[in-house]
């Protein structure tokens, strides 16, 4: 695992950036016992694909990932109820970097997608 970032508002989730994967894992509370909820595919770099950024809307209705193939992938998180991942799927792919994302964030309207890149952009 080489980045992980916790849902918001108390619910007991986080994604992971697993080697090329993007995963959700759910944590048991009282055990701290991880459930995989699901895992996609999501860095596509011919010779050393990786997840290197992993960022959830503050509403938790979305995933941000970026990776070694300079694109930014936008997941939207399906719910059974309030409070229970049914799964994610990956909604938009932004192609905008030449290198590798150093970072990802979203904002609060969940509107905005910002990223760096080793490119330098």
């Amino acid at each position: 695992m080489s980045q992980f970032k916790f849902a918001y508002k108390g619910l007991n989730y986080f994604a992971a950036a697993l080697s090329k994967f993007l995963a959700v894992f759910e944590i048991e509370p009282k055990t701290g016992a991880l459930t995989l909820i699901k895992k996609l595919e999501a860095d596509f770099h011919e010779k050393s694909p990786e997840v290197t950024k992993v960022k959830w809307s503050r509403d938790n209705q979305y995933i941000v990932s970026g990776g070694e193939d300079g694109a930014i992938r936008l997941f939207k998180v399906s719910y059974n109820g309030k409070t229970t991942i049914d799964g994610f799927e990956q909604e938009k792919e932004f192609v905008i970097h030449s290198e590798g994302i150093n970072d990802v964030d979203i904002n609060s309207e969940n509107t905005m997608v910002v990223s760096s890149s080793t490119d330098k952009t």
